[in-house]
């Protein structure tokens, strides 16, 4: 587990961990991480990650209801597959 309110470090181990090995990345939830920082920062951070870790994959849990559509819209455009679950299956978004 790793501090919320230190992107650089979360960002270092996960570039760092993603040069050795193949690499999944779980950020649960990118909602808290908004509001431990900012959506700028969090949109910085994974723009960063993504670009570093190319080789990763990476899944990001999001909260869509608890942010504004502007906020939501800026992180989701980082993604390329965007998913959610209905009556316990799984939908594409995106």
């Amino acid at each position: 587990m790793l501090p919320a309110n230190n992107l650089s470090l979360v960002a270092s181990v996960i570039v760092a961990s993603s040069q050795e090995k193949p690499t999944c990345v779980v950020i649960d939830d990118l909602t808290f991480l908004s509001v431990v920082n900012s959506v700028r920062e969090v949109y910085i951070f994974l723009a960063q990650v993504m670009e570093l870790a190319k080789q990763a994959t990476i899944i990001a849990l999001i909260n869509w209801k608890a942010m504004s559509d502007r906020d939501y819209s800026l992180i989701a455009q980082l993604f390329s597959k965007i998913a959610t679950v209905e009556k316990g299956k799984l939908v594409y978004l995106k």
